[in-house]
């Protein structure tokens, strides 16, 4: 009866006594899904946003952690994915996304029907008179596994779709080869792209990303082009909080610069699931004049900084906001003239991207057509 009565109502007393959800699992909360938007589909995103907003929600998974870690000697595991945990422990201390596996191990598609309907997309985007540019980021256990432990679960399932995938995408012509210049990079320089306590790209990582993605768009963008260095900082790890602890790693203080450019002061750095805005201004490098929108995921979000100051006029939109409102989305593509769509490999590789959705290809499809691009 007190388990019972501490299941059902502990959150409650939890919320009444100030605790408030907060982001654990390497993305946003989910919002309320739409009902009137989404009808009945939207009913099963119910489940998911009950689940993020749970207050103590955060407080439970270290509990959890630390018992099965003190009483079993074993990572947890949460969820759907079962026997694959949220964080694969590796070799030196170093943490992995389980998201990396489980996805690969339990696709939604197909590798075919994932690059089918990125092509979709792609179709939908220029024949409306628009340019469109695909990224696929490479997952940290793709391009750095030097540290992945010997044997852990799903490693057959995940490697193979790893192959794969990347083997369809380079046939496909689609999309800009960012995999190539960071395992160069990561060569080059002898050090990681990937951070340790993290599922993102370290400073030169994301340096490395953003002059890779603006060299396909205008390769001329990179004279008055410089990467200074302010010193090395604290940044603290994403994936800490799965297993219960605050963890964080020393980064080096890299950030492109480019000569005379300047923000406007109404601009909204920020990757969010409204669009918001930028706006650049220049005395002596050139920045890309065309109107252009990104979408993107928490790779985007944490490589802003090393991006922004290549374009004159870029809003800003995390792709996740077409699961609860794709149409939402659509319409936020009608007065750009660029499309750049970020994706990680894990979600490009397995359908688990609300961009690709039926839904949201339906409705980009109908609005652009309906709306084409007049320079």
């Amino acid at each position: 009866m007190v388990a019972a009565l501490v299941f059902f109502f502990g959150p409650a007393l939890g919320w009444l006594l100030g605790v408030r959800p907060s982001e654990i699992d390497n993305r946003k909360l989910t919002a309320f899904p739409s009902l009137l938007e989404g009808g009945w589909k939207a009913l099963p995103q119910v489940g998911q946003w009950a689940s993020d907003n749970l207050p103590g929600r955060k407080q439970s998974v270290a509990l959890n952690d630390k018992i099965d870690r003190t009483l079993y000697n074993q990572q947890p595991t949460y969820g759907s994915a079962g026997i694959y945990p949220q964080v694969i422990l590796g070799k030196d201390g170093w943490l992995y996304y389980g998201g990396d596996v489980s996805n690969k191990c339990m696709p939604r598609l197909s590798v075919s029907q994932s690059i089918t309907r990125m092509r979709s997309l792609q179709t939908a985007v220029t024949k409306s008179g628009r340019r469109f540019v695909l990224v696929v980021v490479p997952d940290k256990s793709s391009v750095y596994p030097a540290k992945l432990p010997d044997r852990y679960a799903g490693e057959q399932c995940a490697t193979q779709r790893d192959k794969t995938f990347w083997r369809a995408l380079s046939a496909s012509g689609l999309g800009v080869d960012v995999r190539a210049p960071l395992e160069a990079a990561q060569r080059t320089y002898g050090q990681p792209m990937y951070r340790k306590y993290d599922s993102h790209f370290s400073p030169r990582g994301a340096v490395t990303y953003a002059q890779t993605l603006m060299n396909t768009v205008d390769p001329g963008l990179a004279k008055g082009t410089t990467v200074a260095d302010k010193g090395p900082s604290q940044a603290p790890g994403d994936l800490g909080t799965f297993v219960g602890k605050r963890l964080s790693e020393t980064v080096e203080g890299l950030q492109i610069k480019r000569t005379g450019v300047t923000m406007s002061a109404d601009s909204q750095p920020k990757l969010a699931t409204s669009v918001t805005h930028v706006h650049n201004i220049s005395r002596g490098a050139a920045l890309y004049r065309p109107p252009a929108i990104l979408l993107g995921d928490s790779f985007t979000a944490s490589s802003l900084p090393q991006v922004i100051p290549y374009f004159a006029d870029l809003e800003l939109l995390h792709s996740e906001t077409s699961t609860a409102f794709p149409q939402a989305v659509a319409n936020a593509l009608i007065d750009r003239q660029t499309v750049i769509y970020e994706i990680v490999e894990r979600s490009a590789a397995t359908g688990y991207a609300g961009l690709l959705s039926t839904p949201s290809l339906t409705a980009i499809e109908r609005t652009l057509a309906a709306h084409p691009y007049r320079r």
